[in-house]
């Protein structure tokens, strides 16, 4: 999920990527390096040269950023940062001098000041100059159809889910020690929404961090396995490291569904499922090698309405439905379960 951000004085118009699994907000990737240099070079770029409210953050030795695909390194500055309404002056973020396999800056909407970084990040920012009454933000990805998706810091839009918001307490802090979006993962099932019936793949627990970073699903090795039972007719692709599958299964009205533990969500087939080239598709789910994460990516979140509360440390989860708009402040507004 795309977003633009305004940076500097005067602004320039940066897109920047969402990404719940880190923390900081960078700009300016190196498109000879990016996985897709046509659509970096569209994104926009920042030049602090070219902003008169822009500074250098001398006390700070720049910063390195390394994803599970990608990295970035750079120096960091201080400016002014459009988002949305709110004009946030003085915030730090970092500005790449090199990056490998990104296409856009980052937004990261992690835990940030005293818990994974020493600097206020956006989110932080938004609290601090009272943009936001609560670190809370919700997103909605939409369907892989849809061109663009919500965004809402400090609450929730109840017109776009169906039945309840679930709540789903974080693992806090993750397997790995940083202080993010993890969660733990109960069940892995298959829906058939014309026969109404359902298929247990697997109940193997695991921990997951939900990352709108991610374009892939990224599961341990037991339960890819299980996923791919239901698959039989995919098979790896060697050139693009991933799992080719016939087409016509992105066509079939069935759902791949994740339970953690109260909340279950559906995602349908074709929002997993990726045309690569005529009767070509991609199956967005891999395994997670050794010493790699289990990750819960944005294939999934276009099926889920997420709010993500890190005051009490919990996600609440619901299926993606679009019926109009109606905000709320807060989860505080809704009896959730």
């Amino acid at each position: 999920m795309h977003l633009i951000v305004l940076i500097g004085t005067p602004v320039q118009h940066v897109t920047v990527q969402l990404d719940t699994g880190s923390d900081e907000l960078w700009v300016n990737p190196n498109c000879t390096k990016a996985a897709d240099p046509e659509f970096c070079h569209g994104a926009g770029f920042y030049d602090p040269g070219a902003s008169n409210s822009s500074s250098v953050v001398p006390s700070f030795n720049g910063f390195t950023i390394f994803y599970e695909i990608g990295s970035a390194v750079g120096d960091y500055y201080e400016d002014n940062v459009l988002i949305g309404g709110a004009n946030l002056t003085h915030t730090q973020f970092g500005v790449a001098t090199n990056s490998s396999i990104v296409d856009t800056g980052i937004l990261g909407l992690s835990y940030g000041s005293g818990e994974n970084i020493n600097y206020n990040n956006v989110l932080d920012q938004l609290y601090d100059q009272s943009y936001i009454t609560r670190r809370q933000f919700s997103v909605a990805a939409g369907s892989v159809d849809n061109e663009s998706g919500d965004l809402l810091f400090s609450g929730l839009d109840v017109k776009k889910f169906a039945g309840t918001l679930q709540e789903v307490p974080l693992i806090f802090p993750g397997p790995d020690g940083h202080k993010t979006y993890w969660v733990n993962q109960t069940y892995l099932g298959v829906s058939s929404q014309t026969s109404c019936q359902s298929q247990e793949l697997s109940r193997q627990e695991f921990s997951a961090i939900i990352d709108t970073g991610a374009s892939f699903t990224i599961l341990p090795e037991d339960v890819m396995k299980a996923a791919l039972a239901y698959f039989p007719a995919a098979v790896f692709n060697e050139n693009v490291g991933a799992w080719t599958i016939d087409c016509q299964y992105r066509d079939r009205d069935a759902t791949l569904d994740f339970g953690f533990g109260d909340a279950i969500i559906n995602v349908p087939f074709h929002e997993l499922i990726w045309e690569r080239e005529p009767n070509q598709c991609l199956l967005g789910l891999a395994e997670a090698m050794p010493g790699v994460s289990a990750i819960i990516g944005d294939n999934f979140m276009r099926a889920a309405y997420v709010v993500f509360d890190q005051e009490k440390r919990s996600v609440f989860m619901a299926n993606y439905k679009d019926c109009g708009s109606e905000i709320l402040a807060s989860t505080e507004d809704l009896m959730l379960k």
